[in-house]
């Protein structure tokens, strides 16, 4: 991909959809063959995407120590958001493993998981909304000239 910040937004949107979407299939699985399925895979993907996200957030981390602004990464609300998602989807796979879901800590994943996805499209919110009107005039730029 060209265009790195674009792949890595569309990259953590994907990961954010699979991480939501393999946590309420978990957490709504009925008896069946489909459900022994994926509460056999499914721990295991939310504690790898766990993994990718805590990566991210350590690289956070390192960015804000190497410009002396340690205290600002420790200060920023959505930065404890991030931390408490990761814990909790950690804890709630790991609860799955051991086949002990615990209803609290559910809910408490799926509403953390949900703030979490909110901080991300309010993150990229601006540069999609530019990169959607920057492909809006090309189209209609490229409409112009076939007339």
């Amino acid at each position: 991909c060209k265009r790195s910040v674009v792949c890595s937004m569309v990259f953590e949107l994907y990961l954010h959809m699979a991480w939501i979407t393999t946590f309420i299939s978990l957490t709504t699985c009925d008896d069946g063959e489909q459900c022994h399925q994926i509460q056999d895979w499914g721990p295991i993907a939310l504690l790898i995407f766990t993994a990718l996200f805590s990566m991210q957030e350590v690289y956070q981390m390192y960015r804000f120590f190497m410009t002396n602004s340690t205290m600002a990464y420790w200060l920023d609300f959505w930065n404890w958001v991030d931390l408490a998602t990761c814990s909790l989807v950690a804890t709630s796979a790991i609860r799955f493993i051991r086949k002990d879901p615990d209803v609290n800590i559910l809910i408490a994943t799926c509403f953390f998981q949900f703030v979490l996805f909110v901080s991300y499209l309010r993150k990229t919110f601006f540069p999609f909304s530019k990169f959607v009107s920057g492909v809006n005039k090309v189209s209609l730029f490229s409409l112009d000239n076939r007339i």
